[in-house]
């Protein structure tokens, strides 16, 4: 449905989502199966899941001029859209075990699988159908390549490096080099850096 707080939901606020990876597209048709909405997915801004609705999640592009808010029928639902949204960008690693190859290192090594689907390999899959009553099925084509970037394992090491930085009132110091000595570059995944009495007046 789409998400909004002012007014009850009625026909007109269903929607579907179609994340295609072989396009590399979001779709969001009407009710009637007809497309409103289409973008590309490497203009992907934003996908959000609300941290007070299991239900709900958001959608920003670069191409829109508003983010879209979305209520889904369920928790699960949500889940399944916002996993299957985010593994359409090639910067994210999905778990698939049976896609990985076997040469990939164990402990968080990753590596691009192209599925292809051209031509003879397209294949024709019983999807959930939007549009009529729960239970119905369609027939659903899917042609095209795609690539994703596959892992073994579910979870990986993050490394964390943490710091604060006591300012005393004074403007941050124009040379970064001289923070490097406090702040190891390129050493962390990750770099959380917390600043206190930073505010000063310009000469």
């Amino acid at each position: 449905l789409k998400w909004n707080p002012n007014k009850a939901f009625g026909p007109a606020d269903r929607r579907i989502w179609v994340v295609d990876h072989f396009a590399k597209s979001f779709y969001c048709l009407d009710a009637k199966g007809k497309t409103r909405k289409q973008h590309d997915a490497n203009k992907l801004l934003q996908l959000e899941r609300n941290v007070m609705d299991p239900r709900r999640a958001r959608l920003m592009f670069f191409d829109a001029a508003k983010s879209y808010e979305i209520l889904f029928p369920s928790n699960d639902e949500r889940e399944r859209f916002y996993e299957t949204g985010s593994s359409i960008r090639p910067a994210i690693r999905v778990y698939a075990p049976s896609l990985t190859k076997p040469d990939t290192a164990v402990d968080g090594g990753s590596t691009t699988t192209t599925i292809d689907g051209t031509k003879e390999n397209a294949v024709v899959q019983k999807v959930p159908s939007p549009f009529k009553k729960t239970g119905e099925l369609l027939d659903r084509e899917l042609r095209g390549r795609c690539m994703i970037n596959s892992s073994k394992v579910q979870d990986e090491p993050v490394s964390v490096w943490c710091g604060t930085f006591n300012m005393c009132g004074s403007p941050p110091p124009r040379d970064s080099s001289s923070l490097e000595s406090w702040m190891p570059k390129g050493k962390y995944d990750l770099y959380a850096v917390c600043t206190q009495e930073c505010s000063y007046q310009k000469k």
